[in-house]
């Protein structure tokens, strides 16, 4: 059985248990609000499709577990439709992939076959990119002082702070468009046609050379996690700076469209499946971030303004600057 906790404010009048095919359906519903609050699927497996666990007579390893989750793509691919409709009726989300599998005996003879219970497959949230060194203060208090000065703020960074919060939120699909918005604003130039916008990549000295030491560099696929690996290979290595940037630009046309009739059309339950894309990415963005930091703390003069706010303090006065003119 997999157990499936849902987030909203799905609330029917009332619910049972019910069979469809060689599926059983169940709910558990919250007895103060009367909100759904979790999807029972189950359905009989073969002994086969049952995980186990052993104990190990090597003395390195400490059990043999294999943890099997029968049926799981097509459970997924219900529930993903279920959940698409009850979201008109208030359903947030369907925690997928923090599902609970349950395998329960309908025998005697099963609960001594059986070894593994239940158990629960969680994504782990990463720490919010790892474990960075302290900052010097000026990287904390310069963006301060651009804010004041400047008036407007920097949409573009604002492109990329989101994007870094799809990444960790697993939504790559966000993660991709976030980041490519970030690219186009910097250096697309109000166009919108791929090739024109590609032109216009392709005129940037430092977008260009990025995308060279970055993502098209030979050392580059073993910075990705291994099951990233065979697929950049297959996908990316080898190209050009050109071919790359028309690969992306027509991958951001390929994902603002949708038509439900193709076969090979992306799903917006698939987030994994641009998981690649969303890294890469990532990974020019954030050397195209640090170039802005850099204009805009120039353009602002804010190191002079921050020096001076230092002079302040060491001498002991009042540590205000005033940024009119």
């Amino acid at each position: 059985m997999y157990t499936f906790e849902l987030v909203g404010a799905l609330r029917p009048e009332r619910l049972l248990a019910f069979e469809l095919d060689d599926f059983r359906f169940e709910f558990g519903v919250d007895k103060d609000s009367g909100e759904v609050r979790e999807l029972m699927i189950s359905f009989s497996v073969h002994a086969n499709d049952v995980a186990t666990y052993s104990d190990s007579s090597n003395d390195k390893i400490k059990a043999h577990i294999n943890l099997s989750q029968p049926r799981w793509e097509r459970v997924v691919e219900m529930v993903h439709h279920i959940s698409g409709m009850w979201g008109i009726w208030g359903l947030q989300d369907v925690l997928v992939n923090e599902a609970t599998t349950t395998f329960i005996p309908e025998s005697d003879k099963d609960k001594l076959a059986i070894t593994v219970n239940n158990f629960k497959v969680k994504r782990a949230r990463q720490p919010f990119l790892g474990d960075l060194p302290r900052l010097k203060p000026e990287y904390v208090v310069m963006p301060i002082i651009t804010a004041v000065k400047m008036k407007n703020h920097d949409v573009r960074l604002s492109f990329y702070r989101r994007a870094l919060q799809d990444v960790l939120n697993g939504e790559y699909i966000e993660a991709f468009y976030d980041y490519y918005f970030m690219l186009e604003s910097t250096y697309g130039e109000g166009k919108t046609k791929n090739t024109h916008i590609q032109k216009k990549f392709l005129e940037s000295e430092l977008l260009s050379s990025t995308i060279e030491e970055t993502v098209l560099s030979k050392q580059y696929k073993y910075s990705l996690p291994a099951e990233l690996r065979s697929r950049y290979q297959v996908d990316y290595a080898g190209l050009t700076v050109s071919t790359f940037i028309e690969k992306i630009v027509k991958l951001r046309g390929f994902l603002h469209h949708h038509n439900n009739k193709r076969c090979d059309g992306w799903k917006p339950t698939k987030q994994d499946d641009y998981r690649l894309e969303a890294f890469m990415l990532q990974d020019i963005c954030c050397r195209v971030g640090v170039e802005l930091f850099y204009e805009s703390v120039e353009e602002s003069n804010a190191k002079a303004v921050y020096q001076e706010l230092v002079e302040k303090y060491i001498r002991n006065e009042e540590p205000t600057v005033s940024l009119k003119f």
